[in-house]
């Protein structure tokens, strides 16, 4: 007989909650997120589309620190559909993504750094620092070339 498996938890942000803040907090709580809410398609300007929420248009930023994120299928390279990119299509103007296996410690400093460039000079994460942030992150890092060249930036 099949059970289906329990949900262990989840975090659920309805109405006035479905703010950028609280969804950007609770995804980095959370191993899944299901988004029930209005897309925003830009055909003109595909980077331009976005989720709605309930103060703005949720389009900023995905960092995949995981492994190989930027890989599709070697045979179909006309059709590369990565994590990354599929990120892209779900409306996430900027993607960092990743070529092949990272380390875990390697990949903390790299974030960490990566997160102190990404802040603009109001003191707020800015997404359109991205390219900028990595470029840096890249530069003033302490860790191994191969472990460094390995991010991409995906996006505007």
């Amino acid at each position: 007989m099949y059970r289906r498996p329990r949900l262990t938890s989840f975090t659920r942000i309805d109405e006035e909650g479905s703010r950028i803040f609280k969804v950007v907090k609770e995804l980095g709580k959370n191993d899944w997120v299901h988004l029930a809410c209005h897309g925003l398609l830009n055909r003109k300007k595909p980077f331009e589309s976005a989720f709605a929420l309930r103060d703005g248009h949720f389009t900023e930023f995905a960092y995949l620190s995981a492994c190989h994120t930027t890989v599709g299928d070697e045979k179909s390279l006309d059709k590369m559909i990565h994590l990354a990119s599929a990120m892209q299509f779900a409306g996430f103007r900027s993607v960092i993504g990743t070529m092949w296996a990272v380390d875990d410690g390697e990949a903390n400093k790299i974030t960490s750094t990566f997160y102190r460039y990404m802040v603009d000079e109001s003191g707020r994460l800015d997404h359109t620092r991205a390219a900028f942030a990595l470029n840096k992150t890249m530069k003033s890092v302490d860790v191994p070339f191969d472990q460094r060249i390995l991010y991409i930036h995906l996006g505007a």
